[in-house]
């Protein structure tokens, strides 16, 4: 049996914690306990409300109390209990809480999936059609050492052609979130998207005069923490998939009012396809250090 406790003071939301854990450990008896006390093992009044937050869960027992702290030893005492204390110098394995709550990038090989799903930096190219997002999602994926999500809409249309509908667009969105939420839990702490659920809405609002309701809702709950606009400055190359060519600058535009409407993070970049492998390189580089992160085995050339 596990004790979660939590506080509104935590970083980290109880609803999610309680997720990672359960995804984790498929069949855990998991309590969870909301516990606003402060930590301090010299207040005696402190431990008695630990220890009443504890029975509320747990009216007797435990047995044996297994910790990594020096707080354990009277922990135990005061249940009652063994204190069995697991690799305290952290040699065994070299993470604590809170080495990952000041920087979970430093200790990513010792976070699970779920978790380190949930501080994937995550980049999505975007702009018109014919921009070249798709290779450069590819180089920069192999430059940063790590991985990359296709644009879903491509797949779909490949296995079944034909005209789109509103539909198609509800299916493409809910197929570009499975894709990137499984990318996440894969990733090298940093996630290139060829596209995000923000593109399919647009691409709804040019061409059926508005995007779903249920579509504009997962858009606007995307976590994508920095979007690269690529300038519509290369030579426009059609496929069976690619039809507005003239609408290249509609698509330029609508992206940025959105950005700017919403506040979201963007650079623009452009010039010919290497000089763009460069400029969005240097981009994510610069946005990875504002946010601490080291990217073991990089490259450092282009791929």
């Amino acid at each position: 049996m596990v004790i979660l406790f939590s506080s509104q003071r935590d970083p980290i939301p109880p609803e999610l914690r309680l997720g990672w854990l359960m995804e984790d450990n498929p069949g855990l008896d998991l309590r969870h306990v909301v516990a606003e006390q402060r930590q301090d093992y010299d207040d005696p009044d402190i431990w008695d409300q630990w220890m009443a937050s504890i029975r509320s869960a747990l009216p007797e027992g435990p047995d044996v109390v297994f910790t990594s702290e020096a707080y354990g030893d009277e922990m135990a005492r005061r249940l009652g209990a063994e204190h069995i204390c697991v690799d305290p110098e952290r040699q065994a394995r070299p993470v604590s809480g809170t080495a990952v709550r000041e920087n979970p990038y430093r200790c990513w090989d010792h976070l699970s999936p779920a978790v380190r799903a949930h501080f994937t930096l995550r980049v999505a190219l975007c702009g018109a059609e014919s921009t070249g997002k798709t290779v450069l999602a590819e180089k920069l994926a192999r430059r940063f050492n790590t991985i990359w999500t296709p644009e879903y809409g491509r797949l779909y249309f490949d296995a079944r052609p034909g005209p789109c509908t509103p539909e198609d667009l509800l299916a493409i969105a809910r197929g570009q979130y499975a894709l990137q939420e499984e990318a996440a839990r894969r990733a090298n702490r940093l996630l290139i998207m060829d596209t995000d659920i923000l593109t399919t809405m647009i691409f709804g609002e040019r061409f059926f005069g508005a995007a779903e309701d249920e579509l504009q809702q997962m858009a606007r709950g995307e976590k994508t923490h920095l979007y690269l606009l690529a300038d519509n400055d290369v030579p426009f190359v059609p496929d069976p998939q690619r039809e507005s060519g003239h609408l290249r600058e509609w698509f330029k535009e609508r992206y940025i009012r959105e950005f700017e409407e919403r506040g979201l993070p963007y650079r623009i970049f452009g010039g010919d396809y290497a000089a763009r492998e460069e400029q969005a390189a240097a981009l994510i580089a610069e946005f990875l250090a504002s946010r601490g992160v080291e990217l073991p085995g990089l490259s450092g050339a282009a791929g």
